[in-house]
């Protein structure tokens, strides 16, 4: 799998195109079924990396069905992993507006409001990433997000706010770090200080070298 948001749209894709097929229309089941094998197939054609054949197949699926969110939801990843940006962003705001199966709308949020900061949107990446935040109030992806936007904004108020809340949700080595440096910004050095070597602590328990300069860096920046 590329990452989450794949996972999630291959896990749930089944599910969430069989609510097309409720009742008793035979038609209607048997146009549910077409639907779903060009999605299906858009999904593995992504999966394995072939962009070109993945977004044939989920054209197909629109021309069938050309109010289908999954379908713009798939268009959407493949532009995200392709780095095109900006049509990544037309594919999951049509995916939005259509709707896509709740339990994978994070994903699709999450991917979105990373297409727009990556395009230097940041207040409407915000936006987009307060959105998933009131639909999953216990993702990470929103506060990571936030964090990012709000630190690219010199926002540090609602980054420290936000860093809080990922460090609940996510207390690693990376969320610890970035919450130290927050604190560092406003010079509240004991908050600094507590967080960061949080993050030291963590780097070294689970070998991750990563940080540990980085870290040992800004802990120097501390007055004694």
């Amino acid at each position: 799998m590329k990452n989450y948001f794949l996972a999630v749209i291959i896990a749930t894709l089944s599910l969430s195109n069989m609510c097309y097929a409720a009742g008793p229309n035979a038609d209607k089941l048997q146009f549910n079924t077409v639907v779903q094998k060009h999605l299906s197939e858009g999904d593995k054609f992504i999966d394995k990396g072939n962009y070109l054949a993945a977004i044939d197949a989920y054209k197909k699926a629109l021309a069938i069905d050309p109010q289908n969110g999954n379908a713009y939801a798939g268009l959407g990843a493949v532009d995200y992993f392709k780095k095109d940006f900006g049509k990544a962003v037309e594919n999951f705001e049509k995916a939005e507006e259509y709707g896509v199966q709740k339990n994978w709308l994070e994903g699709v949020y999450a991917h979105h409001g990373n297409s727009l900061l990556e395009l230097g949107e940041n207040d409407k990446a915000i936006e987009v990433f307060e959105k998933l935040k009131t639909e999953a109030p216990q993702s990470p992806f929103a506060y990571q997000g936030l964090t990012t936007a709000y630190l690219r904004s010199n926002n540090m108020e609602k980054f420290i706010k936000n860093s809080e809340k990922l460090v609940e949700l996510k207390p690693d080595v990376l969320s610890y770090y970035g919450l130290g440096q927050g604190y560092l910004a406003v010079k509240n050095y004991d908050k600094a200080k507590k967080n960061l070597l949080k993050a030291k602590e963590l780097a070294e328990s689970t070998s991750d070298t990563t940080f540990l300069q980085a870290i040992d860096a800004q802990l120097s920046n501390i007055p004694k």
